[in-house]
Parts: C-alpha cells; structure tokens; sequence
C-alpha cells in the first residue's frame, strides 16, 4: 500500500463510524494504514464518543480511560465481558 492510500484510508476510516452508528467500537491498536489510537484520536476531535475496547498484542498497551483492552491471544468469552463493560452492563457477559 502506498502512502497516498494509506493516508485516504485513514481519513476514511473512522467515518465509516458516521454511517453505521455502531454502539460499541472494537479496535485493534496494529491494522494497516491507520493505528486504532489515530482512530481514536480522530473520532475525540470529531467530539464522536463512543465505547471502544481496544484488542492488541502489546502487553504494555496503554489506552485512555474508560476504554477496555483485551489482550491478545483471547477468547470469544474475554472479548464479551469487555464488550459488556465498555456498554455497562457488566453482568450481560
């Protein structure tokens, strides 16, 4: 991918979350053309808020407040409990 798709990419993405209104945001932190923390960073300036569980790798992976983050390898029961988190409604997972 080059560069100049990689930055259209990048502004395009996060307004995929204007058309779809999602209830809740689920982010790697390493996808190509845009990190999930430029998407995070774009939706905050946007003043879209939502809430997002972030998936990474990265142990040391730091996120914002607020903002759940399910570690890499997981379960499909680890990422519903941190769905169910991020809406509050801890109990539904």
């Amino acid at each position: 991918m080059n560069a100049a798709a990689s930055s259209s990419r990048a502004n395009r993405e996060p307004a995929a979350v204007d058309a779809f209104r999602p209830d809740v945001l689920l982010l790697d932190l390493a996808m190509p053309g845009i990190s999930g923390t430029e998407v995070m960073d774009t939706l905050h300036r946007r003043g879209v808020q939502l809430p997002v569980v972030v998936i990474s790798g990265r142990f040391d992976a730091q996120a914002p407040a607020g903002v759940q983050v399910v570690d890499k390898p997981f379960s499909l029961s680890k990422v519903s409990r941190a769905v169910a988190a991020a809406l509050g409604r801890a109990g539904d997972a």
